[in-house]
């Protein structure tokens, strides 16, 4: 039985798009993994991302993810179990994906569709969903929260230092003069930013930035500390998992110990930055905020519907 949204017929047909160069890997080339997405009699196809496969980097700012690229061998075995037109074949050959059959099939591939499906009730809901431009605001959905953030920091971070002209002493005392440019280079990354203001001795970074910026910057280092800040924000939506999460973090009671230097788990990358800066509100702030930052991200990609 087909779906309906807002009235309309939606439904997804996943496939290899071979008009799309493939890639060439050891000695066999694998294609493009696209889905076919029908509403309202219209249609669109859309690559098929990864949200395992997609990580925030931290010391640059990513571009769009990529599509998923398969064997085509390896495509022919999961569709009839997606489809429930085959049995499960337990422990089978993986090809060149990472995951077995199975699991691409069970897991992976009905994902991605609820995810679509998810995005198409929430547009429908809030204004409509057209299939115009879905390609685009589905390399949105999927870019990590975190990476979000990070290009909403930067971008601030740029502008308050961005006037047009900059005098700043450097950390050998000698003025260093900026015309419309600023001193960490064009986007910088929130912990690029951070080693700037604590190598710089000239630098306060506590009283040198507007308190929402540093707040906003101590609730990154939370996201990325905390491992949820590398999902998509597609699986934010309409979702509690990751929100316990982060508030599972937020109990940890070092995070809030004015001794925190000592106590902090050094195996996490981020414990430098953290002691650095270090969550100056309540915890239920920075959980408020992560719902405002997903509520205005979806709503920046829903406008361009």
């Amino acid at each position: 039985m087909g779906k309906s949204i807002a009235g309309k017929a939606f439904s997804i047909r996943f496939f290899l798009n071979k008009s799309v160069k493939p890639i060439r890997t050891k000695g066999k080339e694998i294609y493009a993994l696209y889905a076919q997405v029908n509403y309202d009699y219209k249609n669109t196809k859309v690559p098929v991302f990864d949200p395992h496969c997609y990580y925030l980097s931290y010391d640059k700012l990513h571009g769009p993810p990529e599509p998923i690229y398969l064997p085509e061998k390896f495509f022919n075995d999961v569709i009839p179990i997606y489809l429930g037109e085959a049995p499960i074949k337990s422990n089978s050959s993986t090809g060149n994906y990472e995951g077995n059959v199975d699991s691409f099939a069970l897991s992976l591939l009905p994902h991605f569709g609820s995810n679509l499906e998810k995005i198409a009730r929430l547009e429908a809901a809030r204004s409509t969903f057209s299939l115009k431009g879905l390609g685009k605001r589905l390399q949105s959905y999927y870019q990590p929260i975190g990476d979000h953030f990070q290009e909403n920091i930067s971008k601030s971070i740029e502008s308050f230092f961005s006037p047009d002209l900059v005098e700043l002493y450097t950390a050998e005392g000698e003025y260093m003069e900026l015309s419309g440019s600023s001193p960490l280079g064009r986007n910088p990354t929130v912990l690029a930013a951070i080693d700037w203001f604590f190598s710089n001795r000239y630098a306060d970074f506590h009283n040198s930035l507007p308190s929402s910026l540093i707040t906003d910057i101590e609730l990154f280092l939370i996201l990325a500390a905390s491992q949820v800040g590398y999902h998509p924000l597609v699986d934010w939506l309409n979702n509690e998992e990751y929100f316990e999460r982060l508030r599972s973090f937020l109990d940890s009671e070092y995070l809030f110990d004015s001794e925190r230097e000592l106590k902090i788990e050094l195996s996490n990358y981020f414990s430098r930055y953290i002691s650095l800066v270090p969550p100056s509100q309540p915890k239920e702030f920075y959980l408020e905020r992560t719902k405002e930052l997903i509520s205005e991200q979806t709503k920046s990609i829903q406008e361009k519907n």
